[in-house]
């Protein structure tokens, strides 16, 4: 059960900082604009927390160890100025909030509505950045994409996870598998998120949408025009 622990609040977080980190790469590290989001930077602390926390959820105070990599967190965030440190505060407010509610029966976790309202606010954030790659690239790219990566993947396994009987969450091989897909995910989206990754990602974009979208984009208008034409033909 601590990993279902640790993977709810896990989504919850990336849920919030697919925003905050988002207003980040706007605000940019002090002395900078338009940078990626200094928030990514302290993601890994905040993963261990989370993994911390879950697996002493039923040890009394002992879970309040897990509140240890926050401390970390916030000098890193600090780094990139106060305005991260206030967008990074509510997270940690959440975890420290989240531990007075452990145990809790793992059943009543519903977290598809959370999914779906999630993708239907983020999916047309990062259309309108793709449509825009060349001056919001940055931001699919070093903010948003990365914690969409991360939201889904975590959220997938956290649903599955609570649609099985206890006996096969009590099973080591399977926690084993979910911890590292999971854990798997969270590395991939910090690299993404660095300045190398945001390269990448930017690189990516450029080629999805100037070798892919735009011809699809003239494929579909070649389609519609010849299913019109006759409608045209006769009109005129």
């Amino acid at each position: 059960m601590s990993l279902v622990y640790s993977l709810k609040l896990l989504a919850d977080l990336l849920f919030f900082l697919t925003f905050a980190g988002t207003i980040s790469a706007f605000i940019g590290s002090s002395g900078n604009t338009m940078q990626n989001s200094g928030l990514i930077s302290t993601l890994p602390l905040l993963a261990i927390s989370t993994i911390m926390l879950g697996a002493l959820a039923e040890r009394g105070r002992l879970k309040y160890l897990s509140f240890i990599p926050l401390l970390p967190a916030l000098f890193i965030a600090f780094g990139y100025g106060w305005a991260h440190v206030i967008l990074l505060a509510p997270a940690i407010a959440y975890i420290v909030y989240y531990s007075t509610t452990l145990p809790y029966n793992i059943k009543s976790i519903g977290y598809s509505k959370v999914f779906r309202l999630y993708l239907c606010i983020v999916l047309p954030i990062c259309l309108f950045f793709a449509i825009n790659s060349a001056f919001f690239g940055i931001f699919l790219a070093g903010a948003t994409g990365p914690y969409l990566l991360m939201f889904v993947t975590c959220a997938i396994v956290l649903m599955r996870m609570v649609r099985h009987d206890m006996e096969i969450l009590m099973q080591i091989r399977f926690k084993i598998m979910n911890s590292l897909g999971v854990i798997g995910v969270i590395i991939a989206g910090a690299l993404l998120g660095s300045p190398q990754g945001v390269q990448f990602m930017q690189a990516l974009i450029r080629f999805i949408y100037f070798n892919i979208f735009i011809y699809l984009l003239i494929v579909v208008f070649r389609i519609v025009s010849f299913i019109l034409f006759p409608f045209y033909a006769v009109w005129l």
